[in-house]
């Protein structure tokens, strides 16, 4: 399929989901992704009534947003992928913030 276009398409309701946690786990042929979001406790009143409530949590939920089951023999390709967004990303957002400051 090198010689092919591939045409990206999403479905209109596919989901955008905002984890900020993520758990990584991998067998012989497939490495699976999960993703979660852990959103902090609401403590409210004086600081001796939050640290009172906060003692009192035995855990803090994770929920599962999504879990992505990535091939073993893709993984370093996807890795790359990755690694070069995120390297574009830290070089252009570090150029912004020089231009911020000037």
């Amino acid at each position: 399929m090198p010689d092919k276009v591939v045409k990206i398409q999403f479905d209109d309701e596919l989901p955008t989901v905002f984890p900020t946690h993520l758990v990584a786990q991998h067998d012989v042929h497939e490495f699976t992704l999960n993703f979660f979001r852990i959103t902090p406790p609401l403590l409210v009143g004086s600081d001796e009534d939050k640290a009172a409530r906060l003692a009192e949590l035995d855990n803090v939920k994770a929920q599962g947003l999504v879990r992505v089951i990535v091939p073993a023999s893709r993984m370093a390709e996807f890795m790359k992928v990755l690694e070069q967004n995120y390297r574009t990303y830290t070089e252009t957002s570090f150029e912004r913030e020089a231009q911020a400051k000037k």
